[in-house]
């Protein structure tokens, strides 16, 4: 045989310069050289194995059997011809190698017009046609596609083995005409339909894998999602086994889609039943990395909507362990590292743990190298490759900002890295057609680049302006039946709107044609269930805004009216911004987003002429949404004697649901201990998912069975926000005062026996408000001995303008009411303090030197309260102690590792025991474990702990007692591990004790609330106590001194056990009394040193 080479010469070449001598060959019709490419390739995969680039599918060879027309030689040709555009079609598809697809049709087309009608280059030009038109975005290419696959169709007979793989193409091509046009023509969805059934009715011998990408098309077509779950469901339980995981895997991923469009909670569900169970057997077919992804970004979806991170912990376990199987594809690798740097990104946003940040930033880095270079014609890449340099420079910026000693040699120029990606950005935008499917997500890119630079607030008018647009475009590209992410963006566009004219430029304010549109976008969103909580929310403070901010959009009273009923409506849907069925001590960072809701809802409303009871009601709904929970799940009143008496079977139901719900995630251990503890452990983590569920179960049982109550009369209003005489009725041993301050108006609400009433504060301002509050929590509190004498003589300052402007009108309205006087007996007021008051010491306001009465000790005795109800649980149990058989456990830890002495704990200790009489049963727990003090606390009806207290500004849950040094020693090992046992507020309140009555913490910040976010969630170490059933929380608002500790304590158990006490001082009041008396001695020896005094605090009944 003739061939200008040797033949050795064809041997030594690797396989990708054999393709290319294969194409050469074909074109200059060599037969020789075609030949011998033909023998050398066959033995390269021989020694080799068959590279994936070069593999031809088997099922287009089975159409060369199918040759209508030609002499044999062109046959034969024709063979070839199609044997190499298989060969430069799969290694384009492999290597993304454009111009190797385009040499592929025009072999295919250059045959289809010598030998026309010949059904294999038929569906060979289908195929290669809408693979381009998914790069070119060409309209032509996905009509010629289209033309191509109808005459195959009539070709190829009903009952040919490969008629699904015509039939799947044309599907497939249907579906990139619907991207193109945005949704399909009724015509479209005739034609899917009629395909559809057909692929259900072929014969068993049709290759089922096929049918399964049938359905994938399908389901990109957004409007046909139902019935492309249909077909895979009916496809998946014919498939072999290799094929079944992947078929569940398509199927797995289909319920996500449906589930980001419907929201229906079910589909997320049985998408991760259905990947669970994919990735149980990892002997199956199919990459195992691929599907523990799929099941990763199925918890990340849930996530997203519902917002628990033990969705967001599970989603990155299954990340870590993909990329631990390794992927030998770069592109793919790199963007699963990509994708596990961004959800450990999440995990730092929500939990704020640094060490998250950093290791993001290093799977970033790593992401970027793992990414191939792209080609001069490969946008997408180029695109990913710049995204990923901007997101590594903007997550090392904010590593650099967290820790900037640490991390100052790496600090990149954000703003140069932002710039530049959206250069090409933008430069990917221009260079794709209005048409292109993947414009929407270049739209998005660019979007949250834009996102970003506002953020900077570099130019950020202007940058506002432009991302606007770009939200709009990306709108209208939106498919119209995927009503959940229109709603999404709405919000956001709304929200840009708003922030563009009040924000950034003041002087274009808000028209009314700008403004109804901002109040209509924002109204549908707050009143659809389809959109998120998050937006829900967001949208009534806009709405409400957008209202007060445009009086000619509703004029008069009418204004404030509306505004008032927008912000009700947003305030309700707090409750369902995390489930119930989350972990406590996740919920907490899922509120944030509604605190200022409920205060400026009372300002709304009493400006809309609303009475003051009905702003009140509004307000306690606002707040303390996760401490509320538990105590509907603990409280034993609410009519529930009655109930019992009436129906006990429903009692018993309500009683058994609200047990389980409020059952501690710790508690699953004991479940969760028969499985190894690694992280691994796929059946650990299915019994995880599945208490998980049983818990959503369980908490919609609950609210049916609330609704069963409800129905039964005299039970109406059954744990629902107390009425009018339900909130008299608080106020009966003292008056209740909540203090609001809002940028519209500043007002206290006072609930005595005998009405509910607002008085105007005229002189609390809310921006001095904030600039006060936030010198007092940064400039007052901190520091040291060398600022102790001016810091003091700044908190005298702050407690006077305190008074003059919040407190003292308080005063003088309760005068004039009868119920403060100069007397000798002090009536006790329960201060609340809403947004930004919630951080005030209501209780040591005033001027406090010699003889001075315009001070809060000189008029009450004070108590601090999150929310009503939480004074009406305290208060369920009549106070037991000191009598009977009374018990107190003392808690005393000196000293731990990295914190100082506490010289007077133990004299504290002797103190409190002298004290007691002898009937109370004392005990004391020298540092011991927090698991001793846990197991010992239910036994006793008062605690009191003597030790360090630390308070978690990110986590308030995690705020902490320090009971003492731990030490760890590996099996094995030498190096012991050193730390600290502590108590945590969350462990507390996941327990419920029947005896508990007082807790005394004499430890520094207790009771702080660190950050005005979540002021109106009132989470710290007192209220755990509270939510585990302690009557009375004695507490510090922030660092207190170790002698000024002993010294209230001493005093505080000296007034608790006498015997000679008061008649006025008996029940509940007795302990509020002891303590402020023990508080006001050490003041009228420590006036000048308020530092000293004002952190002691009482809580409770």
């Amino acid at each position: 045989m003739d061939s200008e080479y040797p033949v050795v010469f064809y041997y030594m070449q690797d396989i990708d310069s054999l393709i290319d001598t294969l194409y050469l060959s074909l074109i200059e019709r060599n037969e020789a050289r075609f030949y011998l490419t033909h023998k050398a390739m066959q033995n390269h995969t021989k020694q080799y194995g068959y590279p994936s680039t070069t593999r031809p599918t088997g099922s287009f060879e089975k159409f060369k059997e199918q040759v209508l027309h030609g002499n044999k030689k062109d046959i034969r040709w024709t063979q070839r011809a199609q044997w190499t555009a298989d060969v430069l079609y799969h290694r384009h598809m492999s290597m993304t190698q454009p111009e190797d697809l385009q040499k592929a049709i025009e072999i295919i087309e250059q045959e289809d017009q010598q030998v026309p009608l010949l059904m294999s280059n038929l569906v060979r030009l289908g195929a290669y046609l809408i693979e381009r038109f998914e790069w070119s975005h060409d309209e032509v290419d996905v009509e010629r596609s289209i033309d191509a696959l109808k005459v195959a169709l009539d070709l190829v007979p009903s009952s040919h083995p490969c008629r699904g793989i015509v039939v799947t193409l044309m599907m497939r091509s249907i579906s990139g005409r619907c991207h193109t046009l945005g949704q399909l023509g009724w015509q479209d969805v005739t034609k899917m339909m009629t395909l559809c059934n057909e692929l259900k009715s072929l014969s068993p011998t049709t290759e089922q894998s096929v049918l399964v990408l049938g359905a994938s098309a399908m389901l990109d077509a957004h409007e046909m999602s139902d019935q492309g779950i249909s077909l895979l469901q009916d496809v998946i339980r014919t498939l072999s086994r290799d094929d079944y995981k992947k078929g569940l895997s398509q199927l797995g991923l289909a319920f996500i889609k449906r589930f980001k469009r419907s929201r229906v909670l079910s589909d997320i569900n049985t998408a991760v039943d259905l990947l669970y169970e994919v990735v149980k057997d990892p002997e199956g077919g199919g990459d195992q990395s691929v599907y523990l992804a799929h099941l990763g970004l199925a918890f990340l979806t849930r996530f997203e909507v519902l917002g628990d991170v033990a969705d967001l912990e599970k989603c990155i376990l299954q990340y870590e362990e993909s990329v631990k199987l390794g992927i030998s594809d770069d592109r793919t690798r790199s963007g699963m590292l990509a994708e596990l740097s961004d959800a450990i990104h999440l995990r730092y946003l929500r939990l704020g743990e640094v060490s998250d940040l950093e290791r993001s930033v290093d799977l970033s880095r790593r992401a970027l190298r793992a990414m191939p270079q792209p080609g001069d014609h490969d946008l997408s890449t180029h695109n990913r490759l710049r995204r990923l340099e901007y997101i590594v420079a903007i997550k090392s910026n904010m590593l650099y900002q967290t820790r900037p000693g640490r991390y100052h040699q790496e600090a990149p120029n954000a703003q140069s890295c932002i710039d530049h990606a959206l250069h090409i950005s933008r430069e990917s935008l221009r260079r794709a057609s209005y048409a292109a499917p993947e414009r929407f997500d270049l739209l998005s890119s660019y979007h949250n680049l834009l996102r970003d630079r506002v953020k900077s607030h570099e130019q950020a008018a202007d940058t506002l302006l432009e991302k606007i647009q770009i939200e709009e475009e990306r709108f209208v590209l939106i498919p119209l039946d995927d009503d959940s992410e229109r709603l999404e963006s709405s919000a956001e566009i709304a929200a840009d709107w708003f922030a563009y004219h009040i924000v950034w430029r003041r002087d274009q304010p808000l028209g009314v044609l700008k403004a109804k549109e901002i109040y209509k976008l924002c109204k549908m969103v707050l009143r659809s269930k389809l959109a998120t909580p998050k937006s829900r929310i967001m949208c009534s403070f806009l709405a409400m805004s957008v209202l007060i901010a445009c009086p000619e959009l509703i004029g008069g009273q009418k204004r404030w009216e509306k505004a008032f009923t927008i912000c009700a409506e947003g305030i309700a849907v707090l409750p369902t911004r995390v489930p119930q069925y989350c972990q406590r001590n996740h919920r907490h960072r899922a509120q944030i987003d509604g605190q200022t809701l409920g205060s400026i809802a009372v300002s709304v409303g009493l400006n809309a002429g609303k009475p003051a009871s009905h702003c009140l009601a509004v307000l306690e709904q606002s707040r303390g949404i996760i401490l509320g929970f538990t105590i509907d799940c603990r409280s034993t009143t609410g009519n529930l004697q009655e109930l019992q008496k009436i129906n006990p079977d429903l009692f018993d139901k309500f009683n058994t649901l609200r047990s389980r719900v409020d059952s501690p995630s710790e508690n699953r251990e004991e479940l969760l201990s028969r499985f190894p503890i690694s992280p691994s452990t796929l059946e650990r983590r299915a019994t995880e998912e599945n208490l998980k569920r049983q818990r959503m179960i369980n908490v919609d049982e609950l609210s049916k069975t609330l609704q069963e109550i409800r129905g039964h009369p005299g039970f109406e209003r059954f744990q629902l926000p107390p009425s009018y005489e339900e909130l008299i009725e608080v106020a009966k041993d003292g008056p209740v005062v909540i203090e609001v301050c809002t940028s519209t108006r500043s007002d206290a609400i006072i609930v005595t026996r005998s009405c509910i009433k607002s008085i105007p504060l005229p002189n609390l301002t809310h921006s001095v408000a904030c600039r006060r509050i936030k010198e007092l929590n940064t400039k007052i509190i901190p520091g040291g001995k060398s600022s102790y004498q001016l810091r003091s003589a700044k908190m005298e300052r702050f407690l006077i303008w305190l008074w003059d402007t919040a407190v003292e009108p308080v005063i003088e309205e309760l005068k004039t009411q009868g119920i403060v006087s100069s007397g000798d007996v002090l009536p006790r007021i329960w201060w609340i303090g809403a947004d930004i008051m919630g951080l005030a010491p209501f209780h040591a306001a005033g001027d406090h030197s010699p003889g001075s009465t315009r001070n809060t000790l000189a008029y009450a005795i004070s108590s601090y309260i999150p929310t009503l109800k939480a004074l009406s649980y305290a208060r369920e149990r009549p106070l037991a102690f000191p009598h009977g058989d009374s018990s107190l456990l003392i808690v005393a830890t000196p000293k731990v590792r990295g914190q100082s002495r506490l010289n007077h704990v133990n004299s504290e200790v002797e103190s409190i025991v002298n004290l007691s009489p002898e009937w109370i049963k004392t005990e004391i727990l020298n540092s011991p474990s927090s698991a001793e003090v846990l197991k010992q606390l239910p036994s006793f009806g008062a605690v009191h702990f003597a030790c360090h207290g630390f308070s978690n500004i990110n986590d308030p849950f995690n705020s902490h007692l320090l009971l003492r040094d731990s030490l760890s020693l590996p099996r094995g090992g030498k190096d012991c591990t050193y730390g600290i046992d502590i108590l945590t507020a969350g462990a507390i309140s996941d327990i419920n004790m029947e005896r508990a009555q007082i807790a005394y913490l004499s430890a520094c910040s207790t009771a702080r609330i660190s950050s005005r976010k979540l002021a109106d969630e009132s989470v710290h170490i007192a209220s755990a106590f509270q939510l585990a059933g302690f009557s009375h929380v004695l507490a510090n608002m922030w660092p207190s001194d170790d002698d000024a500790c002993l010294k209230v304590t001493t005093e505080f158990y000296r007034k608790l056990f006498e015997s000679s006490i008061s008649e006025s001082d008996c029940g509940h009041r007795k302990v509020g009394a002891a303590f402020h008396y023990a508080v006001k001695k050490l003041r009228d020896s420590s006036w000048k040193e308020p530092l000293l005094w004002t952190p002691f605090i009482h809580t409770g009944a």
